[in-house]
């Protein structure tokens, strides 16, 4: 389990949302990646109910024709927004 200041995840038409935190995030194991400019990067899941809605409210735009619920989800996560490792 992390605690993150940021996430990163696409809004209900397909953009990205970026909410400022702390966030607890629980990492999906096989989903690290590292890029030489970016640094590691990994995906995640938020753990707190509370945060799950405010990233479900802070995707939708009012621009989707989408009749189904929005979910927001996967969370993505840079090394450098860790703040700290918790177990």
């Amino acid at each position: 389990m992390l605690t993150v200041s940021e996430i990163a995840f696409q809004n209900d038409v397909g953009g990205t949302e970026i909410l400022k935190g702390p966030f607890q995030v629980k990492i999906i194991p096989t989903s690290k990646r590292h890029d030489y400019e970016t640094g590691t990067h990994f995906t995640g899941r938020l753990t707190n109910p509370d945060d799950i809605e405010k990233a479900r409210l802070a995707g939708i735009t009012g621009y989707s024709k989408s009749k189904k619920a929005y979910k927001p989800g996967p969370f993505y996560i840079s090394e450098f927004n860790i703040l700290k490792e918790t177990t």
